[in-house]
């Protein structure tokens, strides 16, 4: 498969998984025009997936748009292991799934800061982009460095590992004998 198209599909997952997460906290968004409610509900899907081991240990992770602190337990670290499942199956060769793991993990990262800088000035009641991104970098660089690591750490070893295992596992046909060569006197003589 194409990096592209393993990397959306980890992306896809990981927002998909980030939106029920933000759904079951009762996150409600102020009125606002169309798209940057649509970017919002981005914003907090991607906010939830920051800081998956910190969650895992039971510490609050900040949700945006209006920068409540949820407990979220184990559902991001899953969140993260079932991307790099999905690239890894998609990417069929372990050499291929490296790029797609790394650039889905640096998008989702990415999104977090600019859709914080986009999103959290136009919505009315939202908490101000400064505090927020200055409570998730010393959530995850102060108080939680290993959330950052695993961000990145976790999408990759899991794609590795399944298309390591997808490769190895793979229906290949037998291989055929090569073919004898012939001696001159099996040469059958024309008259």
């Amino acid at each position: 498969m194409n990096t592209l198209t393993a990397s959306a599909a980890g992306l896809a997952t990981l927002i998909l998984a980030g939106t029920l997460m933000a759904g079951l906290t009762g996150q409600t968004y102020p009125p606002s025009a169309f798209q940057v409610s649509v970017l919002a509900v981005v914003l907090s899907a991607v906010s939830t997936l920051v800081a998956p081991i910190s969650s895992a240990l039971g510490m609050e992770t900040w949700v945006a748009p209006g920068g409540e602190a949820v407990r979220l337990g184990l559902a991001p670290l899953a969140s993260w292991v079932a991307a790099g499942v999905l690239i890894g199956l998609m990417s069929r060769k372990a050499k291929n799934s490296i790029p797609p793991a790394l650039f889905t993990s640096s998008l989702v990262y990415l999104a977090l800061v600019g859709l914080s800088i986009y999103v959290l000035p136009r919505l009315p009641g939202a908490v101000e982009w400064q505090t927020y991104l200055s409570r998730v970098s010393s959530a995850i660089i102060l108080e939680g460095p290993l959330d950052f690591v695993f961000i990145f750490a976790a999408p990759l070893a899991s794609s590795l590992l399944t298309s390591g295992l997808r490769d190895l596992y793979a229906y290949r046909p037998a291989p055929l004998p090569p073919p004898r060569r012939r001696r001159f006197w099996e040469w059958v003589e024309e008259e």
